[in-house]
């Protein structure tokens, strides 16, 4: 350890200035190589102008600007937070015991996560204002290869249950051949997961009630949807449209062409016993095929009502 000033006086302001300092922590074999960074604080304040912490497979770097009062929920001060790093994850223990053992070896085989080693994962955070008005700036996500994800927008009241906010967000698959490789057989034989998804959206919320809508592009297909859920009333709605969507790229063996139509669902309760508990359900396509047989104009409704002693279910075809 190298550390090069520390004061604190009799107005309790804290400085600290850490140069370097290194440790090793021998039950998990991690290491931390380099630790380093300035602290300045008072009763009012606290600053971290830049730190960094890395270790044999990692690297943090950030800061911080607050005033202590930004924390609270009157949040009258401000703000100002970033953070970066570049994370891999460690090799663990029972990878290498399943490495040794040889009944264990088609389980490691198939569990392998060596190919998620290859390059680390990068996280990027912008935040600014207070707990009263936060502005998220960015928060992204880089698995290279495999996924780009960002969100940004703002969030008021963030530490009572009024809260509200608005955020955007985006995702972009690239491969996803490294995920495949991590899925259990009996996954891997039904489940098909497209390379170059593309999802975008956004995500409003008020208290309880948690509303979204979203486009999501697989190949020549699109899906476009909202969803609203309120998780003090138990009230959910979802509507969901098909345009030449390749459900055969997410079905393995399945003979299913582009669809073109029209999801919804609404209904009350998250517990189907409960007595309010209702549920309403529609589809209609207005294109696509089994195999050999077209689907076009096929509409189903359904209804599910819970009534004392009996539950209530209507199908109905048009």
């Amino acid at each position: 350890m190298d550390l090069r000033d520390l004061s604190f006086d009799e107005y309790k302001r804290l400085r600290l200035n850490l140069k370097h300092a290194a440790a090793v922590e021998r039950l998990r074999n991690l290491r931390i190589t380099e630790l380093r960074g300035t602290v300045r604080m008072d009763t009012l304040r606290v600053s971290l102008p830049d730190v960094l912490l890395t270790t044999t497979r990692s690297r943090i770097g950030g800061s911080l600007e607050a005033d202590f009062a930004a924390l609270r929920p009157d949040a009258r001060g401000t703000l100002s937070a970033r953070l970066d790093a570049q994370i891999a994850p460690q090799r663990r223990a029972h990878h290498r015991a399943a490495r040794r053992s040889a009944s264990l070896a088609a389980t490691h085989r198939q569990m392998d996560p060596r190919p998620l080693r290859r390059r680390s994962a990068e996280v990027s955070l912008r935040l600014t204002g207070n707990l009263r008005n936060l502005a998220i700036q960015r928060l992204a996500l880089n698995v290279p290869g495999l996924i780009r994800a960002q969100v940004d927008g703002a969030v008021r009241n963030a530490s009572t249950r009024w809260r509200s906010g608005h955020l955007n967000y985006v995702a972009a698959t690239q491969t996803t051949r490294r995920v495949r490789a991590l899925l259990p057989r009996s996954a891997a034989s039904t489940v098909r997961l497209p390379d170059a998804l593309r999802l975008m959206g956004a995500l409003d919320f008020a208290g309880a009630d948690y509303r979204t809508h979203f486009a999501l592009q697989e190949g020549r297909g699109n899906v476009y949807g909202r969803a609203a859920v309120d998780l003090q009333r138990e009230d959910y709605s979802a509507q969901i449209d098909l345009q030449r969507f390749e459900l055969a790229q997410f079905v393995k063996g399945q003979p299913i062409g582009p669809l073109t139509g029209r999801l919804g669902i609404e209904g009350r309760g998250f517990n189907a016993d409960a007595v309010r508990a209702n549920l309403r359900a529609t589809a209609d396509i207005r294109e696509g095929h089994y195999d050999r047989y077209p689907l076009s104009g096929i509409g189903l409704r359904a209804a599910l009502r819970v009534a004392t002693p009996w539950s209530i279910l209507r199908l109905a075809t048009r």
